[in-house]
């Protein structure tokens, strides 16, 4: 896993349908975004810890290769983790 480098900003707010915006996750800290090849990322899910979150990206990649971002929303930790850079 590498960490993103602090020049690139990743927005915090996901919208997840018209009425409902998440800015802020303290039940959920952990954020598992697909980073799609035209550099976007598309919401996965969101887990309890980043250690779970590390755990559930590579259970994604078995059946979703691809290259991941996970956020950890306590810290502001960006990781990335994942081969094939395809969406």
């Amino acid at each position: 896993m590498r960490k993103f480098s602090s020049g690139q900003a990743i927005e915090r707010r996901v919208e997840l349908s018209a009425d409902a915006q998440i800015t802020r996750r303290k039940t959920l800290p952990s954020c598992i975004f697909k980073l799609r090849s035209d550099g976007s990322l598309h919401f996965v899910e969101a887990v309890q810890a980043l250690d779970d979150a590390k755990a559930r990206v590579q259970a994604l990649a078995e059946s979703w290769p691809g290259e991941y971002v996970i956020i950890d929303e306590a810290t502001g930790e960006r990781v990335s983790s994942g081969g094939d850079k395809g969406a």
